[in-house]
């Protein structure tokens, strides 16, 4: 009895260790979301920002056209670079993810063979 205990026990702390874990992954997965959108935030303000500068600045409809033109261009370029970053992050998070359900898993079928069953 006093083995099935301390098995008992030696499980919950692995399974608390785990979830422990797991969480510290996803509060880096919302750290680092929230600063990708707060970059996103960053890109449409100055964008927008430079547009309306460049709407007061023209001296006609031509240059308009061609500050509009560069902005649209520049925002492309920073729209994507901060998708590639939060794509690039998800699929990080998911492999740690991964790893980290694989080892557990591993761990536990090492350590509780006769609870295995192939």
């Amino acid at each position: 009895m006093q083995e099935q205990i301390q098995k008992w026990s030696e499980l919950s702390n692995k399974a608390f260790a785990t979830a422990q874990k797991f969480a510290a992954i996803n509060n880096d997965l919302i750290v680092h979301l929230t600063q990708q959108q707060i970059e996103l935030l960053g890109i449409y303000t100055e964008v927008g920002s430079k547009q309306l500068k460049s709407l007061s600045d023209a001296k006609d409809i031509q240059a308009v056209v061609s500050s509009q033109s560069g902005l649209v261009e520049d925002f492309s370029k920073r729209l994507l670079s901060n998708y590639r970053v939060t794509v690039e992050l998800m699929l990080d998070i998911k492999n740690q993810f991964v790893d980290l359900t694989e080892k557990t898993i591993k761990d536990n079928a090492d350590a509780y063979p006769s609870l295995v069953k192939n």
